[in-house]
């Protein structure tokens, strides 16, 4: 598998650097914003109370309840509230530790304003320097790789980045089974630095999975989406995504391997995601989707042979 993908990556991705992105694109706009952390390490721990202090718990009984009531319900991602949420807290500038006059719901308001003082004295110098360490690490990872992973991204997916600046927000945790989420206009991704599954090499796999959010994987969800409709079906397992998930990591697998860092093994493959959610996905796209897009092959055309691929439940 990892020997077919090396020959078909390789040429475009080499070419792809010359021509088709700047250095530095995408561009990524890095934020350790205080308020946002303190939101989602509520969100986290009205989840699951063991990520807290015994301090916490005791303190922001209060909050804690609100979040249960009223947030662990929706997802941040899905729910429009919750967005709404996220889209007030990011007004305020990183350091701010009040949350008044943001537009907040006034109990939640209350909740985050009793919980600010305990945060920003007992877990919040810890929080900011887990998220500093981890976008230094990431940003080296950036500098080294990002243009060939960009290039390669833009390729088989076959739409570009956008052109303002992707805000990325740090958080120690999501409170999500996923771990990360992203939003587009504007273009919003917020990811957690705690997770074990997102350290290292892995960061970079990450970082650029939910940037295609942002636009690039458009192409590929109306395509996949068009397939299914086209020969009567719906894509009630989300194949899209998958597509999404094993292009992102094996372009990120070769660009490292490219670059004397080889033996990457992607996030879905060892997190156990295709075996779960699209057995046999993998495979299907090391024949169909890289050696077509070389040969000139459209996005939509690939789709459509993907589509009829999948076997009949």
């Amino acid at each position: 598998m990892r020997e077919f993908l090396f020959r078909s990556l390789g040429p475009w991705l080499l070419a792809g650097l010359s021509t088709s992105v700047a250095a530095d694109a995408p561009r990524f706009e890095f934020h350790n914003h205080f308020l946002l952390n303190l939101h989602h390490r509520l969100y986290s721990g009205a989840r699951r109370p063991a990520q807290l202090t015994e301090a916490e718990r005791q303190a922001w009984e209060p909050a804690l309840a609100l979040y249960r009531r009223e947030y662990l319900q929706r997802h941040p991602l899905f729910d429009e509230q919750m967005d709404a949420i996220k889209q007030s807290l990011r007004r305020a500038p990183d350091a701010v530790r009040t949350p008044q006059g943001l537009g907040l719901p006034k109990e939640l308001e209350q909740a985050l304003g009793l919980a600010a003082s305990l945060y920003a004295e007992e877990s919040w110098p810890l929080d900011r320097a887990r998220n500093a360490r981890w976008q230094a690490g990431l940003e080296a990872l950036q500098r080294r790789h990002g243009a060939a992973i960009a290039s390669g991204l833009e390729f088989q997916l076959g739409q570009g980045f956008p052109a303002e600046p992707i805000r990325v927000d740090l958080v120690v945790r999501t409170g999500t089974f996923e771990g990360a989420y992203t939003t587009q206009a504007p273009a919003h991704a917020v990811i957690a630095t705690g997770l074990p599954a997102h350290a290292g090499l892995h960061a970079l796999e990450v970082l650029y999975h939910e940037a295609t959010h942002t636009g690039p994987a458009d192409r590929v969800f109306e395509a996949v989406n068009a397939a299914f409709r086209d020969q009567g079906g719906h894509d009630v397992k989300n194949q899209w995504h998958g597509v999404q998930f094993f292009i992102v990591g094996a372009v990120v697998r070769e660009a490292l391997a490219q670059a004397g860092l080889p033996g990457y093994v992607p996030y879905g493959e060892l997190q156990g995601v295709f075996a779960r959610a699209w057995p046999g996905l993998p495979q299907r796209l090391e024949s169909l989707w890289f050696q077509g897009r070389q040969q000139g092959r459209s996005v939509e055309a690939l789709a459509s042979a993907l589509v009829a691929s999948v076997p009949a439940d």
